[in-house]
């Protein structure tokens, strides 16, 4: 049974915090492999670029990068997604999925969709950028896997600061976002003629 990170989101761009991640959990051996998932469309962000340039961004991003790969089951489920549809949808597959999240997602997990069926049945990662904080998240973490029905998984990464929405302004406005994200996926936002 292989263990699969599950790293969702817009991705609208995907940029090198998204790489970095996949990048820690691999390197820490917390997973044998991640897949980026993009959503459809998104209840909480609006969303420039369509699933189908995104998806394309992800795959170019990846290409070279080992134990990584770019699944579209939440754009071919024609509607929004939720962590829990997902869940559900890989619940009885052979492999273990993990929900790679930010601290801050993790905190919230009591505010998502059908959160309480989701604690039970799904497994996270938590990526924690604040070493300050660590401690107290990895403590949480460990509490969350005795008292409900999955793993929860603390992990520590250094901060990248970049952010799709500073990459789009950038672009709009003609300012280079060069070092942000990996020079391919420039190449085909410019071919495209994205985010202007």
């Amino acid at each position: 049974m292989k263990k699969i990170g599950i790293l969702g989101g817009s991705f609208d761009p995907v940029h090198n915090g998204h790489l970095a991640i996949a990048k820690t959990v691999l390197e820490q051996k917390v997973v044998d492999e991640v897949w980026f998932m993009p959503n459809l469309k998104s209840k909480y962000k609006e969303q420039v670029a369509s699933p189908e340039d995104r998806l394309r961004m992800l795959e170019i991003a990846t290409r070279y990068m080992r134990n990584v790969k770019v699944s579209d089951l939440e754009i071919k489920r024609g509607t929004y997604s939720y962590t829990y549809d997902t869940a559900m949808a890989l619940k009885n597959q052979k492999d273990k999925y993990y929900f790679i999240i930010g601290a801050d997602s993790f905190y919230d997990l009591n505010n998502w969709y059908k959160s309480d069926e989701l604690l039970d049945i799904a497994n996270f990662i938590i990526v924690n950028r604040d070493a300050l904080a660590f401690a107290s998240l990895s403590k949480q973490a460990n509490f969350y896997t005795f008292s409900r029905g999955g793993d929860y998984i603390a992990v520590k990464m250094d901060r990248v600061d970049v952010s799709s929405t500073i990459i789009r302004k950038n672009l709009a406005k003609g300012k280079s976002v060069k070092g942000m994200l990996p020079d391919t996926v420039i190449q085909y936002i410019m071919e495209k003629k994205l985010y202007r």
